[in-house]
């Protein structure tokens, strides 16, 4: 049976020792918000809920290279003027 590699500097493994990617600053944003978003749910703030979990999605679709079809067709028709 083979020891456990080593961790490399920008690599982390798990408690149960599969490799996990490297955190971002922006996971810890995205993780503060989703406390955030917990706090004031619990608190009936559904106001605060509504901005905080639209700031999430924006970042979450942002990371994730999800295409803005409605920007996308707006730039495309301001480039056929």
């Amino acid at each position: 049976m083979r020891p456990p590699e080593s961790a490399s500097g920008s690599e982390a493994r798990d408690h149960e020792g599969s490799r996990q990617a490297p955190r971002q600053p922006d996971d810890d944003v995205a993780a503060v918000l989703v406390r955030a978003i917990e706090a004031a749910t619990a608190a009936g703030r559904f106001d605060v809920v509504a901005v905080l979990a639209g700031e999430l999605r924006e970042r979450r679709l942002a990371g994730s290279g999800v295409v803005d079809l409605t920007a996308a067709r707006a730039r495309a028709k301001a480039g056929d003027r």
